[in-house]
């Protein structure tokens, strides 16, 4: 450019001039922006980059000349003419900028790209955007060159090559610029940027010219001067550009020329004298370990990072030191979302943020479990460019945790994506942990995975430094502070060789998805080695040798001495260390064949584990007649827990429902209210409080498409929801609230049960205790219990299964959820109570929505996922739609009391849908089509069993959770009397037929949890 440089840092202003930047106008366009700045403050410097400084005239001068130059290759856009995208690929200072401006003057569209992108990437984004040119300098003119190439061989296309233009010459010329106004242009596309393609081809990003020339009336003003360390065509520059221009702020920009190095950054803080300082965290971390770094930090009036979390250990140290740390969460489908400015000196939480001041309304806080919510953006936010739900929000992906005590203070905890879910169902955030190891000198670089696996492990990049020992002592450091389900074991701890390099995004961020699959095969060879069998393990000669083995194994989980009747699952063993166990056993043992995924939790004590181990080595039947002397047992003492009952049988005007957050009991709680007429309900939850179970009440109305709690209550019913704790003899109730439910209460429904196939029988006694519980707070009321037909399902009688208890244990399904539902029956019968025994529910009548957590949707699912769907189903063809059902439990817990006391219905449809009928409507067009093939359901079992012993996804096919499940459900045909449920309820069930398979698959649809 033919201006004479200024000396950047001639204006040493800062602090001394009268600082403002006019008003906070939304102006229509980004054109009408820049126009406004030129016109009112044309002397006020704007650009610079540490060499020179120009004025916003001064820009507007060389915008002229650079807009005719491409005016004249691509003419101004007219009014009813479509824009013109145009690919920028090419690093620069001042010049970019000046580019982009002119660009968009035309009415055309700079796609911004990184210059690091990889060719393919490059021309996916050429082809996505529709560019009809690239701009490139001499240093990206071959992979320009190349990119355009690819897309002409592709798809036919050719596009122009414009080499940029850094001779700019002044010129007063402003004619060459659209005919829109700002007004026409203002919801027009005015750039694009794009994604870092961590997961693929990267994806543009439309940025209008309204949303964009918003973004400085929302972001706190950090002084009259902006440092930018990050390369122009990043969304965060983007971001920080406009800012500039909209805070009327002079905009710094590193010299594309200069090294990025420790040395280097810190001699840009100390000559451009900025008052803030724009970077991420990468760039934080390089200059506060170089010498002078901390003291160039110390006089800023903020130090921004965006892009990614500052470690907390880095974070907190620079605020202790009195560093202004400001953090920006947002991103670049929707602006800035959260940022930290504060009183600086006062405030030391600078993890935890709000969101934008003064636009609250636009965010919504998800509650997703386990503490963590996600961020949704409204429809309707200045700054919004994209969506992805159906009401125009956008739902970020990213994960926040709340601040104890202050309320709209988030903390940032991760990226859906970068989230590792186990098979377990535990979550681990590996960012946090990588930066732990990374910030150790010796280690290069660290990957977390685990995500399908039970537990995480840890791939990392050795310095020239590292002792094993050391590297070592650094993972027991690293799992004293995460939760017990992260922690790494050191069989999967795995060095790779010093040379090994990671894919890394522009930000030095991990691209975590591509990082794997690169590295694929040593992540399964390291799950494979520490779950496998060995052929050269311990050989077990007695069963004294197995309980040896597992009094020591054991020792390594437990620090105190075990006696062999402890339950492991009472002394505190969760589920990744039941399974890191089974994987020791393996590994110990020398075996024919692997240990089953459960054996811990069917074995919970150290003498079961040892006579089962001790069975299978020596081929020996592992099933134990102890085992249902003590499903005896408990179903004894059970009954002698049971106070005096004097069960009153008059009308029922009030219901106790237990279990209304769940699926069925959602659809009960609308029964009584909207058919059977029920006055009150009370709904006792599992929740923190009174309000957290309302919330979780009405989200399960409304995810079945029912009517919310409010629309129940139009007609004066009146439901009442609370927290509880049904293991508690009080339920965790205030006396108060007893007296109210002593008194009132008329029936009792106890649905509230786990739904969990791989528990042991031990897990369910708190439930089984619950049950006597409710029996003996409200003695006067009737009470129905919600059984399983598992219960019964392995009845060997000639006749179907009786509506009366069963004295044998052994009629029920080989699992401790059915043997539980066994115990309580006999429990509830002998307290005068009544049992409803439910068959398998399917979808209501009316939407079709099923649970998607259940067995059946997980079988269809997988015929989406292998190819394949089993011959035969277990578990009986006699389903019933869950409205049905639940109408069919309101009349029985409500009847009027006169004649004989039922003991037991079978609520089980009396005519069967075959499953072969079932496949048939899956394969119709509209639902699966002929996407799968039909096998037997040994062969489709082991298909299952085998893709899980890969490790592959449970997310995408959840059928693998339940292979052992599949494997020990009794197939055999099983008949269930109906007599007493026809005769009390007058319902003639509909038979499950194909419009209402068509309403299922449609829901799952909807949902996502099946591909259209």
């Amino acid at each position: 450019m033919s201006y004479r440089p200024t000396p950047a840092n001639s204006d040493d202003r800062f602090d001394k001039e009268d600082y403002s930047h006019g008003d906070e106008t939304v102006f229509a366009s980004m054109n009408s922006l820049f126009d406004h700045r030129v016109a009112h403050f044309p002397d006020r410097p704007y650009l610079s980059d540490l060499t020179q400084n120009l004025s916003f005239a001064q820009v507007n001068q060389l915008v002229n000349t650079v807009a005719k130059d491409y005016g004249k290759l691509l003419p101004p856009r007219k009014k009813g003419e479509s824009f013109k995208a145009v690919g920028v690929l090419w690093k620069g200072g001042v010049e970019y900028v000046i580019h982009d401006v002119a660009l968009q003057r035309l009415g055309h569209v700079p796609v911004h790209m990184s210059t690091s992108l990889p060719i393919a990437s490059i021309t996916a984004i050429l082809r996505a955007s529709k560019a009809v040119s690239i701009v490139h300098n001499s240093d990206t003119q071959s992979s320009a060159q190349l990119a355009v190439s690819a897309l002409e061989a592709s798809d036919g296309k050719k596009l122009s090559l414009i080499p940029v233009n850094l001779e700019i010459v002044p010129s007063n010329d402003s004619t060459w610029r659209t005919e829109l106004s700002p007004e026409e242009e203002s919801q027009e596309i005015g750039s694009m940027i794009h994604t870092s393609g961590s997961t693929g081809d990267p994806k543009i990003i439309p940025i209008r010219h309204r949303p964009c020339a918003a973004l400085g009336c929302y972001l706190a003003d950090n002084g009259p001067r902006f440092l930018i360390l990050t390369p122009l065509s990043h969304a965060y520059a983007r971001i920080v550009s406009v800012l500039a221009l909209a805070k009327v702020s002079q905009l710094i920009i590193y010299p594309v020329t200069r090294p990025i190095t420790g040395p280097n950054l810190v001699r840009a803080i100390q000559d451009g004298k900025p008052s803030a300082v724009y970077l991420v965290p990468t760039i934080v971390k390089m200059i506060t370990e170089e010498s002078g770094g901390l003291e160039s930090l110390l006089g800023l009036k903020a130090v921004c990072s965006a892009g990614g979390p500052i470690p907390h250990d880095l974070g907190d140290s620079l605020v202790a030191r009195g560093i202004p740390l400001y953090t920006h969460v947002g991103s670049s489908e929707a602006g800035m979302l959260l940022e930290s400015a504060r009183n600086y000196k006062q405030d030391k939480e600078w993890e935890y943020m709000p969101t934008i001041r003064g636009r609250e309304k636009y965010f919504r806080f998800v509650d997703v479990g386990d503490g963590l919510f996600e961020l949704v953006v409204k429809a309707g936010y200045p700054t919004l460019h994209m969506c992805n739900r159906p009401d125009g929000s956008w739902a970020t992906g990213d994960r926040y945790v709340a601040h104890d005590t202050l309320p709209n203070m988030w903390k940032y905890f991760g990226r859906q994506d970068d989230m590792l879910v186990h098979s377990t169902g535990h979550k681990t955030n590996p960012v946090p942990m990588e930066h732990i190891l990374r910030s150790s000198p010796l280690i290069k670089d660290a990957m977390i995975v685990g995500t399908d696996w039970p537990q995480p492990a840890a791939l990392y990049i050795p310095s020239d430094s590292a002792d094993s020992k050391q590297v070592q002592k650094l993972f027991e450091e690293l799992n004293a502070s995460v939760p017990k389900h992260s922690r790494i074991v050191s069989d999967l701890v795995k060095p790779l060789p010093m040379d090994a390099e990671f894919i890394m995004s522009d930000k030095k961020s991990l691209k975590r998805a591509k990082t794997v699959a690169m590295f694929q095969q040593e992540i399964d060879d390291l799950y494979t080695g520490y779950e496998g069998t060995s052929s050269a393990g311990e050989v077990l000669t007695s069963l004294d040798s197995a309980k040896a083995v597992v009094l020591s194994v054991l020792s390594g989980v437990f620090p105190r001495k075990l006696k062999m009747e402890d339950n492991l699952f009472d002394l505190g063993m969760d589920s990744l260390a039941a399974i890191q166990t089974r994987n020791t056993f393996q590994r110990r043992i020398k075996l024919s064949k692997p240990l089953r995924p459960n054996i811990v939790f069917e074995h919970p004590t150290p003498s079961a584990l040892a006579e089962h181990l001790w069975a299978h080595a020596s081929g020996a039947s592992t099933e134990s007649a102890d085992y249902y002397a003590e499903a005896i047992k408990m179903a004894d003492q059970g009954k002698t827990a049971v106070a005096r009952r004097d069960t009153k049988h008059g009308p029922v005007k009030t219901v106790l429902l237990s279990g209304a957050s769940g699926s069925i009991g959602a659809h009960i709680l609308h029964q009584l209210v909207h058919n059977i007429g029920i006055t009150r309900v009370f709904c006792p939850v599992r929740a923190k409080t009174d309000a957290d179970a309302t919330e979780r009440v009405d989200r399960s109305l409304r995810q079945r498409k029912l009517p919310s709690l409010h629309d129940l209550q139009a007609n004066g019913s009146t439901i009442e929801c609370f927290a509880s704790d049904l293991s508690d003899p009080e339920l965790g109730l205030a006396s108060d609230m007893i007296d109210l439910l002593k008194s009132q209460v008329d029936s009792t429904i106890h649905c509230a049960w786990p739904v969990n196939f791989n528990l042991p029988l031990s897990s369910f006694a708190p439930h089984i205790k619950a049950t006597i519980n409710l029996l003996n707070l409200i003695p006067t009321s009737r009470f129905t219990f919600l059984s399983s037909v598992s219960a019964a399902s392995r009845w060997t009688g000639t006749m179907a299964v009786p509506e009366t208890t069963l004295p044998d244990p052994r009629v029920a399904d080989n699992m401790g959820y059915a043997v539980s539902k066994w115990i309580t029956e006999l429990i509830t019968d002998s307290a005068g109570g009544t049992i409803i025994r439910v068959g398998q529910v399917c979808g209501d009548s009316v939407h079709g929505v099923w649970n998607e957590s259940e067995a059946v949707p997980a079988v269809i699912k997988a015929a989406q996922i292998m190819g394949t769907v089993p011959d035969q189903l277990p578990g009986g063809d006699n389903w019933i739609l869950i409205d049905e059902a639940a109408r069919a439990i309101s009349i029985l817990s409500t009847r009027a009391g006169q004649g004989e006391r039922r003991s037991v219905y079978n609520l089980v449809n009396a005519t069967s849908t075959p499953w072969s009928e079932i496949v048939g409507y899956l394969t119709r067009p509209k639902n699966l089509g002929s996407t799968f093939r039909v096998v037997p359901l040994s062969e489709w079992v082991e298909t299952l069993r085998s893709a899980a012993d890969k490790g592959e996804d449970v997310k995408s096919n959840p059928a693998l959770k339940l292979v052992s499940w599949f494997s020990l459900l009794h197939t055999g045909p099983v008949m269930f009397d109906t007599t007493a449920l026809r005769k009390d309820t007058a319902i003639r069930f509909q038979t499950v037929g194909e419009m209402d398979l068509d309403r299922m698959v449609e829901a799952w649809k909807e949902s996502g949890f099946l591909n259209r």
